[in-house]
């Protein structure tokens, strides 16, 4: 069930013109100078947090059921920046060593 779902959700992104072969989850992103570290991602499911999996309480005892928001593929169906603050879109900053070699993020 859940990969009809996912190639549900690639189809629909290619439509809308990304390229799918260049998509991954959150935790497989390469950041690279091509991507500007901060690649496009799978967005992870609101629910189950990309987990595939709920905890759920009754009686007394816990147990784990598959997603039935995201149907266990863990993602929502849409694209996010790898960082959503507001910071990765401002020009990057020169810094410079301090004698030891080491530096300081402004």
């Amino acid at each position: 069930m859940h990969l009809d779902r996912l190639r549900r959700i690639k189809l629909a992104l290619k439509r809308r013109g990304y390229d799918t072969r260049a998509l991954r989850r959150r935790e497989e992103a390469a950041l690279t100078a091509e991507n500007e570290h901060n690649p496009l991602v799978l967005q992870p499911c609101a629910r189950c947090g990309g987990r595939r999996r709920c905890c759920v309480e009754r009686d007394g005892v816990a147990s784990l059921h598959g997603c039935d928001v995201c149907e266990e593929t863990g993602l929502s169906g849409e694209v996010e920046r790898y960082f959503t603050s507001s910071r990765a879109d401002q020009p990057a900053v020169t810094v410079r060593p301090n004698a030891s070699g080491w530096v300081r993020c402004p």
